[in-house]
C-alpha cells in the first residue's frame, strides 16, 4: 500500500507490479442535493487516510446496440460519479502526464471499464497516466437558462466543466504521483477528443492543455446538435414528460430522468422548430467559445488519427460468434437514400446539388469495392461525413498556417473474421494493451502481432507526451503533418506494423470543402 498527501487529505493505493493505482479519487463534491445541473465544485477535505484502491462508480447510462460492443456494462453507476484514477510508475519524479477523456456519443463511458485500464499505458510509456469520470447524457449535458450558476454563470456543459475542473486537479496535485503539472498531454477519444478540442480552443482553459492526443474527433455543429434555443425547449419537454418543471428536473429520480429523455431521444418528440434533439456540448460562449469546426485546432504540439472504416460501427459490425449487432445495412437505392439523409443531419442545408456531387463521388469510390469499403458506401460516408472531413480538414489548416506541431495517423488494422472492416474505436484495445481481454481478444485479435502494435503506439505516445514528437525506434521517420506529403503513419495494414505514407482518403475528402463550418483563413 502506498500513501500520497492531495490538496484534499491522504489517500492509500495499490502496487501493480512496477505502477502504483490510485483508484476512485473523488475530484469534486458529489453533484447531488441540490447540486445537479450546476457547474462541478472542488472535493472537500477528509481526515486521515483515505482507500483508493477501487474504482468509484459509472455515471448512469444505457448500454446498448453497437456501443456494448466496444463497452462493458459498468459494475456500478451512481450521480455521485465525479472521481479519478491515477497509474504512476513506481518511484518516479516530474514525469509526464496523460490524462485520458473517454467516449461514449456523449450518453456513455466510464474509467472503471476493463479497456481503459491504465496501468500497461503507464509502464510502457513511462508516463503518469490519469482517467477521469464525468457526468453524461442528460445530467451532463441538459441546459435551461433557469440552470443558471450562481458562481459562473453557467447554464450548460456540465460534463465539459467537469473535465476542466478534473484538469485543474491535476495541475494542484499530480506532483504528489510524480507527475509534471507543466507537462501535461490530454488525450481524447471520440466525444472525449472533440471535449479536449473545446478545452483547448477556450482561452480561459487552454493553460490546462500543453500537448493533445486525438482520436477520431467528431465534427459537431448544427442540425445535429442542438443550440441554445434548442436545447431549452428539450429541457422543457422532458419537464412536461415528467410532471414537473425546469427546476423540479433538479430533484427528479435519476433513473427516471434517464429513462424519459431515452424514450424522447428515440421518438424525437420535441416542440424544436428544427427537430435537434441531439445530447450534448452547446456553443454557449462560455464554456464552449464555439462550434469547434469553425475555429482552429488549440496552438499545442497534437496527435490526431482515425480508424480506417470508422462508419462500419454504426452500420456493420459482427460478433465473433457471427451474430449482427445491427440489421444488415442498406444496398442500392435504400443506400442512396440513407446518404442522403446522413448529409442532411450532419450539415446546415447543403444543397441539392452539392449533397448529390459527394453522394455520386462515394458511390463512384466504393460501390462494390470490397477491398476498401467492405461494409459498403454509407459506412464509408458516414464515417467520413461524421468524423474524418472534420480533423483532417483542421488538420490541413492547421499545417497552412503553422499553428501547432500536428502529427498524423491512420489506424489500419482489421477486426478479426467474421468482422470486417477498421471500425471506430477499435483502436482502443490496442491503445490501451487491453485487447487480451476476454471481450475483446476474438474480435481484435490476441497474439503477438496485436502485442507488438500494441507496444509500438503506447511507446510512441509515450515518446509524444515527453518531447512532443511520437518518434522512436520503430516510427523514427513519423515527420510533421504535410497534406501534400509522404507524412502520415499508417499501424496494422497489411501485416506490417507501421509504414509512413499519403494521407489515405485525402482526395475523396476533398468534395467536402465548403460544406459545414470551417474558420477563416
Amino acid at each position: 500500500m502506498t500513501i500520497v498527501e492531495i490538496m484534499s487529505g491522504r489517500i492509500a493505493g495499490v502496487r501493480q507490479q512496477s505502477v502504483d493505482a490510485f483508484l476512485g479519487i473523488p475530484y469534486a463534491t458529489s453533484p447531488v442535493l441540490g447540486r445537479r445541473f450546476q457547474s462541478p465544485k472542488r472535493a472537500a477535505a477528509w481526515s486521515g487516510v483515505r482507500p483508493a484502491t477501487e474504482f468509484g462508480p459509472a455515471p448512469p447510462q444505457s448500454i446498448e446496440s453497437a456501443v456494448g460492443w466496444i463497452y462493458t456494462r459498468p459494475r456500478s453507476t451512481s450521480e455521485d460519479c465525479l472521481s479519478l484514477n491515477v497509474w504512476a510508475p513506481v518511484g518516479v519524479a516530474k514525469r509526464p502526464v496523460v490524462v485520458f477523456i473517454h467516449g461514449g456519443g456523449f450518453r456513455t463511458g466510464a474509467t472503471s471499464m476493463p479497456l481503459f485500464d491504465g496501468q500497461r499505458f503507464a509502464t510502457l510509456a513511462n508516463v503518469v497516466f490519469v482517467s477521469v469520470n464525468y457526468r453524461n447524457s442528460t445530467l451532463g449535458w441538459l441546459s435551461h437558462p433557469q440552470f443558471e450558476d450562481p458562481d459562473t454563470g453557467a447554464t450548460a456543459n456540465w460534463g465539459l466543466q467537469d473535465q476542466v475542473l478534473a484538469l485543474q486537479w491535476v495541475h494542484d496535485n499530480i506532483g504528489a504521483f510524480g507527475g509534471d503539472a507543466d507537462h501535461v498531454t490530454v488525450m481524447g477519444q471520440s466525444g472525449g477528443a472533440i471535449n479536449a478540442i473545446m478545452i483547448g480552443q477556450n482561452t480561459l482553459t487552454r493553460h490546462l492543455i500543453h500537448q493533445l492526443i486525438l482520436l477520431s474527433p467528431p465534427y459537431i455543429a448544427t442540425p445535429g446538435f442542438a443550440n441554445q434555443a434548442d436545447a431549452a425547449i428539450l429541457t422543457e419537454d422532458l419537464a412536461d414528460a415528467l410532471g414537473t418543471s425546469v427546476l423540479g428536473l433538479r430533484d427528479t429520480a435519476a433513473e427516471d430522468l434517464q429513462i424519459a429523455e431515452l424514450s424522447q431521444w428515440r421518438s424525437g418528440r420535441v416542440r424544436s422548430k428544427t427537430g435537434r434533439f441531439m445530447r450534448g456540448p452547446i456553443a454557449d460562449g462560455l464554456t464552449v467559445a464555439g462550434w469547434p469546426a469553425a475555429l482552429d485546432l488549440p496552438p499545442v504540439p497534437t496527435i490526431l488519427g482515425y480508424t480506417r472504416t470508422e462508419g462500419s460501427f454504426w452500420t456493420d459490425l459482427v460478433e465473433p460468434s457471427g451474430r449482427r449487432v445491427l440489421p444488415e445495412p442498406p444496398r442500392g437505392v435504400a443506400e442512396r437514400m440513407a446518404c442522403e439523409q446522413l448529409l442532411g443531419r450532419i450539415f446546415d442545408t447543403p444543397s441539392p446539388g452539392q449533397a448529390s456531387a459527394i453522394i455520386d463521388t462515394y458511390f463512384a469510390a466504393y460501390e462494390g469495392n470490397q477491398a476498401e469499403a467492405p461494409s459498403g458506401v454509407l459506412a464509408e460516408l458516414l464515417g467520413d461525413a461524421l468524423l474524418r472531413q472534420y480533423g483532417l480538414g483542421a488538420a490541413r489548416r492547421a499545417a497552412k498556417k503553422g499553428t501547432c506541431g500536428l502529427y498524423v495517423f491512420d489506424y489500419a488494422h482489421p477486426l478479426m473474421p467474421p468482422g470486417r472492416g477498421v471500425p471506430h474505436c477499435c483502436e482502443l484495445p490496442i491503445v490501451f494493451g487491453t485487447f487480451e481481454h476476454p471481450h475483446y481478444r476474438d474480435k481484435i485479435g490476441h497474439d503477438a502481432f496485436r502485442r507488438s502494435l500494441s507496444d509500438l503506439v503506447i511507446r510512441s505516445f509515450g515518446a509524444f507526451a515527453e518531447s512532443g514528437r511520437p518518434n522512436t525506434q520503430d516510427v523514427a521517420d513519423w515527420r510533421e503533418f504535410d497534406p501534400n506529403g509522404v507524412t502520415t503513419l499508417t499501424l496494422g495494414a497489411s501485416g506490417a506494423l507501421a509504414a509512413i505514407g499519403r494521407t489515405p482518403k485525402a482526395e475523396i475528402l476533398a468534395c467536402f470543402d465548403g460544406l459545414g463550418l470551417q474558420p477563416a483563413d
